[in-house]
């Protein structure tokens, strides 16, 4: 398994694009912690914090739609430049304590969610322009899945660290550098800056492909729980009062879904997809269920 990894590591201007879409990627799993608990320590309600991570997801949905039509037309590294620095500029400037207006944060991490780098969808395509062996080609795309998936663990694990010692707006700023320096690490790369959109993604396109209404919705209801979680988490950590503990939490629930993930493709099943997904659902709804049972809760 290793050596197929390896194989792609060895491909000519493959790895640096890796290495800095990786570091770009990180602070996904940062920023919504980070951001939160800044809110919930300035405003003493997790209600009222919870509008800024959802701010800025709702701003990088927006954004990677946005960024990836821009991308298609004008290339890699006229898109990402600027946003990687307005995104980090967002974030630093929006923590600053000179703010009064309570949706101030928000509106900043809006603009940082809009202006995220898309650096692992960039990654997808450079993937699918310098490897050329399809078999090796697999072998990058399951790489940046297992390790998207590693940065999801190291990113709130890094800012439980950082809040452990100092404070979130900290872990802000330490996700506005990394953004800033990985962002721009990569769209400074030779693979990014000669990557040039083919005809077939500046021609029309007209129609919705088959599969793709059912695809959206089903991330939609997805996303929304994700949300849900994402501030329920936090919210549970801080009623027993040890907000550093909800990275560790996060980092978990992301080790969960690696090795979920890892799992299932090492397993040669005989059911249908529709049942594995139906099953998968029903356990993870399950487990979810289990920690707000009366009596799980903080005492």
């Amino acid at each position: 398994m290793l050596g197929s990894y390896l194989r792609v590591l060895r491909i000519p201007g493959y790895t640096a694009p890796f290495l800095f879409g990786l570091s770009a990627a990180l602070p996904i799993g940062m920023v919504g912690l980070a951001l939160l608990l800044t809110a919930q320590e300035r405003s003493g309600s997790i209600a009222q914090a919870g509008l800024v991570p959802a701010a800025f997801g709702l701003g990088n949905a927006v954004g990677l739609v946005v960024q990836g039509w821009l991308i298609d037309r004008i290339g890699q590294t006229r898109v990402l430049i600027p946003a990687s620095l307005l995104c980090s500029i967002a974030l630093a400037v929006g923590v600053l304590p000179i703010w009064q207006d309570r949706f101030v944060l928000p509106g900043f991490a809006l603009l940082a969610g809009v202006a995220f780098p898309a650096t692992i969808s960039s990654m997808r395509v450079l993937t699918a322009d310098l490897i050329a062996d399809r078999q090796v080609r697999m072998s990058g795309y399951a790489l940046l899945a297992v390790s998207f998936g590693l940065a999801m663990v190291a990113g709130p694990l890094l800012v439980s660290a950082l809040i452990a010692v100092s404070t979130p707006v900290i872990a802000v700023l330490v996700t506005a550098l990394v953004v800033g320096a990985g962002g721009l690490g990569f769209a400074m790369t030779t693979a990014s800056r000669r990557w040039r959109p083919g005809v077939a993604a500046v021609g029309p396109r007209l129609g919705v492909p088959a599969g793709l209404s059912t695809l959206v919705v089903a991330n939609i209801a997805l996303g929304f729980s994700g949300g849900v979680v994402a501030v329920a988490l936090p919210a549970a950590a801080l009623a027993q009062g040890a907000a550093a503990v909800a990275g560790i939490g996060f980092a978990a629930r992301s080790i969960g879904d690696l090795a979920g993930g890892l799992a299932y493709g090492a397993i040669r099943w005989r059911s249908t997809k529709v049942r594995h997904l139906i099953v998968s659902l029903a356990t993870a709804a399950g487990a979810l269920r289990c920690p707000a049972r009366p009596g799980h809760g903080p005492k």
